[in-house]
């Protein structure tokens, strides 16, 4: 209950985030910055959702489950600052009503898709359960539109005063005439205009509230781009978009179930989130082409209507009405699914023909520092540094005074615009150059609303940033998500942490190609056998001891997938878009510099007091942040293209190849003196089966297995907790009495906490007082009469391992691997303990002829 608790109170803190930064939003609803504001507010708190979200199911009683009543937090937390700040008057249970039936029309199809094989999984999959979960999926795609009318509640739309603008309009296009709909909450204020297309018959929606504050012209041009929309969804692309639906549904009701029942590998319970990424990272994809045809929507709707002002107007009003700002970030220019109001109005006012009007006069604004100064001119802007306090602020004057000046026409600019730390932040002028050097200047909250109007008639002069989906947050939020996800569950994290949690919720070329370079090279540590399993698999919460080498080995391949997958996307990113080098650059090379000066740190205190070279070589393996985070800092300043951050790359390179060759076995070879290590040279090996020579099953369940000298007697501890709970735990509150038996079926109970054979008629047992503790079974090092070492293999193999002569012997025991086992010399016996539902069996093992061999 405690763990689930603290989970539970995990999920609801971006709930209690909303409202406490929306309690600072509400009195400056007045302020001219406040879209701005809110925008950053609501980035912020999708990061902080994504943490909390996706972080409660590593931790102690998290679920799936707990998303509902985080989601649930979350619009809670927003509903005071959101009825305050957009002049509504409905209650909580109409708003949280409205929100659940708006995200079911909109996201319950593909969201019911991706969870489809988890929820087939979690019925048992049942042919019934997939043939229903099938047929209401496909009956969903089919009446898509009619399914969303009726969730919000739709009804006709009967404006007289519209008709003859909409029939004016239709008879300009080649779409079929839609059906009309208005919809909208009682109290509350939704601005939004829809296309629903579909091959049974496509509509267009609008919002009461469009259509009470939007007079008859600016409901024309919206109408407009609507059926631009629809012109473009004609019946043919409809039913080919039905028909890829449906496989795509087939595909995760039917087939994804039936390849989770059908293949025999450890990661099977990886298909549902698997398949989960797969749909929402093809979604975004899709979003993210969508801007180019909006863009072309609000090109055909200026040709439909006639009216371009009147389309820019409507779409002016929509953004306040909405507290959207005009210019959006460049990161979200780039990958958002529709333009800023910007570089919509910049589409509108080329397509109609209409000239963009200048800025009438030069606009001086004076930064939060006194010295600091810029101009806002009718072509150009100009950053001035050094001028006196006492000097006028009217743009000659304040040229004269600056001791330095740069200028810049706007043609050279792809980012110019109001920037907000955080909700109740800081204001600054941003501008970013086309190479992405960036300029800022701290605003005075005086001059906001006077430099947001100059930046209303400048924005039309500057150069669009290029885009695409490769630019898209989602897919690198997406990317860095799983790859964390599945290093998590499966390897050692601290290296991957920085980058990954960087790439996730703060996307930049550096920090995707510092989490490519890191997991992929770690991939490759692991495979090449330069870093020690034995530090990652104890932790890692999906993989015991025992876990088979194949199971590993497929989670390391997907994690130098995934990695190498970031690489190229970080790649790509910095090609396409210069400007976005030196983003996060930073935070990324600073964070992993300082991790990988913390790891060499660390491994050179472990050299000390000595031996130095055998504490280093051990250090130098458990440690691969040394070698790795060096790595990531130097991808990472690569991106720069400066001759310094270069050579500060290459030599961070060179200083990560050191832990390499410190933790290889040719340095352990040549520098270690330890007595106590061997020489690493190879084992030769061979292969036993053994079989099995006699068994007796038990109704226990048992632990502690002991053996006398000749195998055929054996004694056990059974286990005296419930048989949920783990028998390996000897700190069981109370202990049975050991059971001593024969493989003829007869046992007896002894008292005491242990036993040990003398020979095989007497054996001495023990009791320990209840402050102290015995370990009863362990998967390490025994070492029998004859000098022999014998441990189990992560694959559950028994190996006998002889130092004398360098031989190595794997005898795959056939029950599989063991909960205990001893080895009798004697008659080449091994004895083993299993555990079967509802109790334990004990089998004797001889071993037989030699059925391979292979050097090694």
């Amino acid at each position: 209950m405690g763990s689930s608790a603290v989970a539970f109170a995990v999920v609801l803190l971006p709930g209690i985030a909303a409202w406490w930064t929306g309690r600072r939003l509400i009195p400056l609803r007045d302020d001219p910055a406040l879209p701005e504001r809110l925008m950053a507010r609501r980035t912020r708190l999708a990061q902080a959702a994504g943490i909390c979200w996706a972080g409660q199911l590593f931790l102690p009683g998290g679920a799936l489950w707990m998303l509902a009543p985080g989601l649930l937090a979350l619009l809670t937390g927003s509903f005071a600052s959101r009825r305050a700040l957009f002049d509504e008057s409905w209650r909580l249970p109409s708003y949280l009503a409205w929100a659940l039936r708006l995200g079911i029309a909109s996201g319950g199809f593909w969201t019911l898709v991706a969870a489809a094989p988890s929820i087939v999984e979690w019925a048992g999959g049942s042919w019934l359960t997939i043939a229903a979960l099938a047929a209401v999926l496909l009956a969903w795609s089919l009446w898509f539109a009619a399914i969303f009318r009726a969730l919000i509640g739709a009804r006709r739309l009967d404006r007289s005063d519209l008709q003859p603008a909409f029939e004016e309009i239709l008879a300009r296009s080649h779409a079929k005439a839609p059906g009309l709909y208005h919809a909208g909450p009682r109290g509350g204020r939704w601005v939004s205009a829809l296309a629903l297309p579909s091959v049974r018959g496509s509509a267009v929606l609008m919002s009461d509230t469009l259509l009470d504050l939007f007079d008859r012209d600016e409901i024309a041009a919206i109408f407009a781009h609507e059926v631009a929309h629809l012109e473009h969804y004609d019946r043919r692309r409809c039913l080919f978009m039905l028909l890829a639906q449906w496989l795509i549904v087939l595909v995760g009701v039917v087939a994804a179930p039936v390849v989770i029942h059908s293949i025999d590998l450890g990661l099977q319970s990886w298909i549902p989130g698997i398949w989960f990424f797969l749909i929402w990272l093809t979604l975004s994809v899709r979003i993210s082409r969508h801007q180019a045809h909006e863009a072309e929507s609000d090109r055909r709707a200026v040709e439909f209507c006639g009216d371009g002002p009147a389309l820019a107007r409507a779409l002016t009003k929509l953004h306040a009405l909405t507290r959207l700002p005009r210019r959006w970030p460049l990161e979200m220019e780039r990958t958002a699914s529709h333009p800023s109001l910007a570089r919509r109005i910049q589409a509108i006012e080329a397509a109609a023909g209409i000239p963009s009007p200048p800025l009438a006069a030069p606009v001086v604004v004076a930064g939060r520092v006194p010295d600091r100064f810029v101009i806002l001119g009718p072509e150009r802007i100009e950053w001035l540094d050094g001028v006196p306090p006492e000097t006028p602020h009217e743009p000659a004057a304040v040229r004269e005074a600056a001791a330095s000046a740069r200028v810049l026409r706007y043609s050279e600019l792809i980012s110019l615009r109001v920037a907000t730390a955080g909700a109740g932040g800081t204001l600054a002028l941003v501008a970013i150059e086309r190479d992405g050097t960036t300029h800022s200047l701290p605003l005075r909250e005086e001059d906001v609303g006077r430099v947001q109007a100059a930046l209303d008639r400048v924005d039309a002069r500057l150069t669009r940033g290029r885009r695409g989906s490769v630019h898209h947050g989602f897919i690198a939020s997406a990317l860095s998500a799983c790859l964390l996800a599945v290093t998590v569950f499966s390897a050692h994290v601290a290296t991957l942490m920085l980058p990954g949690l960087i790439a996730a919720f703060r996307q930049n070329p550096a920090a995707l190609v510092a989490l490519g370079v890191t997991a992929s090279a770690q991939a490759g540590l692991w495979f090449a056998g330069l870093i020690d399993q034995s530090g990652w698999a104890a932790w890692a919460p999906a993989y015991g001891p025992s876990a088979p080498r194949s199971e590993i080995g497929l989670a390391w391949l997907a994690i130098g997938i995934l990695g190498v997958c970031a690489l190229l996307l970080g790649v790509a990113r910095a090609r396409e878009a210069p400007e976005s080098r030196r983003v996060g650059i930073g935070l990324t090379a600073g964070a992993l510099g300082g991790l990988g000066l913390l790891a060499w740190l660390a491994v050179v205190v472990s050299a000390l007091p000595g031996p130095v070279a055998a504490r280093l070589h051990d250090a130098a393996r458990a440690m691969p942040s040394a070698t790795l985070a060096l790595w990531g800092c130097a991808a990472a300043l690569l991106l720069v293209r400066l001759p310094r951050a270069r050579a500060g790359a290459a030599t961070l390179a060179i200083l990560g190849v050191l832990p390499i060759l410190v933790g290889s076995t040719w340095f352990a070879d040549r520098f270690v003196r330890d007595p106590l290590r061997v020489s690493n040279r190879s084992l030769t090996s061979e292969a036993r089966e053994a079989v099995t020579g006699s068994q007796i099953h038990l109704d226990k369940i048992a632990t502690g297995l002991r053996v006398s000298p000749s195998g055929s007697r054996f004694a056990l501890q059974a286990w005296a907790g419930r048989e949920e709970d783990d028998d390996t735990d000897d700190q069981a509150p109370a202990r049975a009495p050991m059971l001593v038996g024969d493989f003829s079926g007869g046992s007896r109970p002894i008292e005491g906490d242990d036993l040990g054979f003398l020979d095989e008629g007497r054996a001495l047992s023990g009791a320990v007082e209840p402050a102290g503790s015995l370990s009863f079974w362990g998967r390490n090092l025994q070492i029998g009469p004859d000098g022999r070492l014998a441990l189990l293999s992560p694959e559950g193999a028994v190996l006998l391992v002889d130092l004398s002569s360098r031989a190595l012997t794997r005898v795959r025991l056939a029950g599989g691997a063991p909960r205990a086992f001893t080895v009798v010399p004697a008659g080449g016996r091994i004895i083993s303990l299993s555990r079967r539902p509802q109790g334990s069996t004990v089998t004797a093992y001889e071993l037989g002829q030699l059925t391979a061999s292979a050097p090694r």
